[in-house]
Order: structure tokens, then C-alpha cells, then sequence
């Protein structure tokens, strides 16, 4: 029995072996590194924020190396299931800007009360410069970064945006990768901020923030001309970030063109209507508020029932008698708001969300919600009521 358990072991030694093998000669070389610390597979999640850790065996990616805030060299997988930076624990020679395709295991470490989502190489088996034109074969995790003006990593939260991942360097100027045009440098950041016209008792403006990357020399009024009236730019000059409003206070903080299209957040403005009826006029429909003002249902191209449940909602907002959760708590009235009304029909789960895309177009994001693991109720419509001087500037029809 004793011999037994030792060929086991003596062969399980020699696959491991075979693997390691295998894998320097596929890179071409037959020399790795390893960190010598241990491989820890074990998980204390029993206990309150219990750490895990695992381990990544054999992994092949291709990697971008910047360096962190804290002045350490890492590097970023290139990968859409992959989206926490790695340590190379002075396992391979990189430098930051360049993009390496390396073979290697490493050390997962999450949980904890600190909250860890760490990675450390514990062997490289091979590490080379790699090309750009394979930089994104693995994909690119959908997983972004909030922006604030500083951010090392940024990357794109808007739909139809180029698929990029940016590095601040230490001259805060940014390199952006893209699968497009590989490298892009742009010179800073700017914050760009524009005041629009509402129609509100009270607050009679609201301050727009374009955040973008730019060239020296492109002025702020070309950026604004370009991006509030839609033009067509050359996104090597300037590249749309988000709109996300930033300041001194965390909890001042908004997204600029949520609050411009719905005065705070759009799940306040999303209603759910549940018809087997289909709606005239796609997918998509627009009913302006002078619509809404004249015409009957009949003439909307709209059932009965649907047109009750809009102009409730329409009328409450204009005479400013509306709750966005029906408690009625006087704290959380709205202001008396004109509506345009936008419909989306198809098929929406409870959790479909109201974002906008590049070209700030309002759309349904029903993917971003595991539905496989958690069911909900499904909703044939969902009605978003903008404000109509959102829709005068950025037209949704």
C-alpha cells in the first residue's frame, strides 16, 4: 500500500513536471522564475469577512505594465474574465507602456475585513514583449473604473464608446490602448463643465460634466461645440470619458446627464407596463409633451389602458404632484417637471436599467443582471419620462 501511494505521488511529480516542460518549450525558452512562497488552496468564509485563496496554474495573457499610485510597477490582464491588476513580484523584467504575453501561475487572494482582491505571481514560466495586433484576442473585462480626475486606470462606461483601457502616467498624461489604433497618447484630462437651462421654480440651471482626454492645444470650447451639438470628432484629439459630475463632496456627486434627463436618478422616471398588446412605432417611441398635451390615444397609436398609465405619470410630473415611490412623503416630492415620454418595447426584466450611449441615446441595460441565478418578473414596456429640454438638446427619436 505504501508503494502504491508512492508511485502516486512520484507520478504526480513527473506530470507536473511534463506540464512545466511543455509550457517552456511552447515560449521557446526553458528557464522560469519562481517566488517560492507556498501555494495556498483554502477558503475561511466560514468565518466573518473570511479570506480565500486560490491559485491560477498554467495561465498564458497578455499583460500591459503601468505603475500604481504607490509607485509599483504592475501589470493589467488583457481579458474579458479577467479584471484585477497582477503583481509580478520581480518575477519578470517589465517596463512600464509596454505590453508582454506572459505564461505563469499565480496566487489569488480575496475577502478579508480590508476587502483584498489580490494577485501575485508565484511562477513565471515565460515573459516576452508581445504585439499589439494580439494585445485584445482574450477580450476585455466590461468591468470598469469609476472616473475621478486622477484615476490610474480608466476605462470606458459609455455603450458604442471605442474599447480601450488607459493608463495615467506620471506626468498625468494618459496612454490609451485600443484594439482599433493600438497605443493613443493624450496630453491630460479635462474636466469640462457647461450649464444648461430648466425648466424648474427653483433651480433654473444644471451643470453639465464632459469628462475627456485631449491633445494639448484642443480648447474646451471646440470639445463643447463638438459634444453638446453632436458633430462628428476625431477621438485621437479628445475622447469622451463620462458625464459623471465631480467635487470636493463624494456625496455632491452625480451623473450630470442622468440629472439633466431626469432631475435625479432614472429609475424615479421608469414605469412598467404589462400588455400583450404590441405598441405602433418600434422598439423605441418618442411622444413630446405637446403630444401628450393634444392628442388623444387614438391619435398616439396607443391602447387605452397604456395611455392611462403614461398621462397619470405625465400630469403628476407636470403639476408637480409626483413621488417617485409613492409614499407621498413631502420630502421627496418633485418639482412641477415637462416630460417628454420615451417608450422601449420587447421583453425587460425587474432589474432593466436606464443608461445612455456615446451619443447620449437613453437605452435599456438588461445585461448587466444575473437573471440565470435569480428570476424575476418580466415586463413587455418600460416608460421613461425625460425632461424635454434634455430632449431638445440631445433629440432621442
Amino acid at each position: 500500500m505504501y508503494m502504491n501511494n508512492g508511485v502516486k505521488v512520484m507520478f504526480k511529480k513527473i506530470t507536473a513536471l511534463t506540464l512545466v516542460f511543455a509550457v517552456c518549450l511552447a515560449a521557446a525558452s526553458c528557464t522560469f522564475k519562481t517566488s517560492g512562497k507556498p501555494y495556498i488552496e483554502k477558503s475561511d468564509k466560514a468565518m466573518a469577512d473570511g479570506m480565500a485563496y486560490s491559485v491560477e496554474r498554467f495561465q498564458t495573457d497578455n499583460f500591459i505594465c503601468y505603475k500604481a499610485a504607490n509607485g509599483r510597477v504592475m501589470l493589467y490582464p488583457v481579458n474579458e474574465k479577467k479584471e484585477f491588476p497582477y503583481d509580478p513580484e520581480n518575477l519578470c523584467d517589465v517596463t512600464p507602456g509596454e505590453i508582454y504575453r506572459i505564461t505563469y501561475d499565480a496566487q489569488r487572494v480575496t475577502g478579508g475585513i480590508a476587502g483584498h482582491n489580490d494577485r501575485l505571481f508565484l511562477t513565471v514560466y515565460s515573459c516576452r514583449k508581445a504585439s499589439y495586433k494580439k494585445l485584445f484576442e482574450n477580450g476585455l473585462s466590461q468591468r470598469g473604473y469609476d472616473w475621478y480626475p486622477g484615476s490610474i486606470i480608466v476605462r470606458p462606461s459609455l455603450k458604442g464608446s471605442t474599447e480601450f483601457i488607459a493608463f495615467r502616467n506620471a506626468d498625468k498624461s494618459y496612454d490609451m490602448y485600443t484594439k482599433e489604433r493600438g497605443k493613443t497618447h493624450y496630453d491630460q484630462v479635462k474636466e469640462i463643465k457647461y450649464t444648461v437651462n430648466v425648466n424648474d421654480p427653483k433651480k433654473k440651471t444644471i451643470e453639465l460634466q464632459f469628462n475627456v482626454f485631449c491633445k494639448s492645444g484642443i480648447t474646451e470650447e471646440y470639445i463643447l461645440e463638438h459634444l453638446t451639438k453632436m458633430k462628428p470628432y476625431d477621438e485621437t484629439e479628445f475622447f469622451l470619458i463620462d458625464c459623471e459630475h465631480t467635487g470636493e463632496d463624494p456625496d455632491s456627486n452625480y451623473d450630470s446627464i442622468e440629472k439633466f434627463a431626469a432631475g435625479k436618478y432614472f429609475h424615479h422616471h421608469t414605469k412598467v407596463f404589462d400588455s400583450k398588446d404590441a405598441m405602433t412605432g418600434g422598439p423605441k417611441r418618442l411622444i413630446t409633451y405637446e403630444e401628450m398635451e393634444t392628442r388623444s390615444y387614438e391619435e398616439l397609436g396607443l391602447t387605452y389602458a397604456l395611455y392611462q398609465k403614461i398621462y397619470f405619470t405625465w400630469a403628476q410630473m407636470r403639476d408637480g404632484d409626483y413621488y417617485p415611490n409613492g409614499s407621498r412623503n413631502p420630502f421627496e416630492q418633485e418639482r412641477p417637471m415637462a416630460c417628454d415620454v420615451l417608450i422601449f418595447s420587447g421583453d425587460f426584466g425587474g432589474q432593466a436599467s436606464v443608461r445612455y450611449d456615446k451619443n447620449m441615446k437613453l437605452y435599456i441595460d438588461d445585461e448587466w443582471f444575473d437573471y440565470k441565478d435569480h428570476p424575476t418578473s418580466r415586463h413587455p414596456y418600460l416608460i421613461v419620462f425625460i425632461r424635454r429640454e434634455f430632449n431638445d438638446m440631445f433629440p432621442q427619436d
